[in-house]
C-alpha cells in the first residue's frame, strides 16, 4: 500500500512491477540497479521492471502509490 516500506536484507533483490515507489536508504549508494549497471540515491525513483540488489542490511523502499514488487531474500515491510 502507498506508504509502506519494504526494507531488505544484505542480497535481497527487489523488482517493481506495478504502481511507484522511491529508494530508502541511510547512505549512499541506495541500491544498486542490476538491470543498467548504475545505482539509485535515497529518494530517487525506482523503474519499473529494473532489478535491484540490497547491498546493506536496511535499504529498500518506500511505495508512493499502491505497488506490486517481487522479491527474493529476506525483508520486512513496515
Amino acid at each position: 500500500k502507498a506508504g509502506q516500506q519494504l526494507l531488505g536484507s544484505t542480497g535481497c533483490e527487489i523488482l517493481l512491477r506495478s504502481g511507484s515507489a522511491t529508494c530508502v536508504a541511510s547512505s549512499a549508494p541506495g541500491l544498486v540497479d542490476s538491470t543498467d549497471g548504475s545505482t539509485l540515491a535515497s529518494g530517487g525513483a525506482v523503474q519499473p521492471n529494473h532489478l535491484y540488489l540490497i547491498t546493506a542490511d536496511g535499504r529498500g523502499l518506500k511505495a508512493t502509490a499502491d505497488a506490486t514488487v517481487m522479491v527474493r531474500g529476506s525483508y520486512t515491510i513496515s
